[in-house]
């Protein structure tokens, strides 16, 4: 079995504009939002409620930040500069 070297590139640099960009940043924050504890619904297990409040606050700040990074967005000529990238390691 060979591998493709130049489908791997393109693979991973395709990852890498996927994990950049708005839509997976939002829904990122949605995930850490719904990681949050709900009072009445969630068993605590042994956490105690402050330990059940931290954490809430540890997966809201992280929800905030992913929704700011993607308020930063991806430079819209990101194909462009793969292509050249690849083009010149080629």
């Amino acid at each position: 079995m060979s591998i493709d070297t130049d489908h791997l590139a393109v693979r991973i640099l395709q990852g890498a504009m996927t994990d950049a960009t708005r839509l997976w940043w939002l829904k990122r924050a949605e995930q850490l939002e719904a990681a949050r504890h709900r009072p009445g619904v969630d068993w605590p297990g042994r956490a105690s409620e402050n330990d059940l409040q931290r954490r809430w606050w540890d997966l809201t700040e992280a929800a905030q930040a992913c929704r700011a990074r993607a308020e930063v967005g991806v430079a819209e000529d990101v194909p462009e500069l793969i292509a050249t990238v690849l083009a010149e390691v080629a």
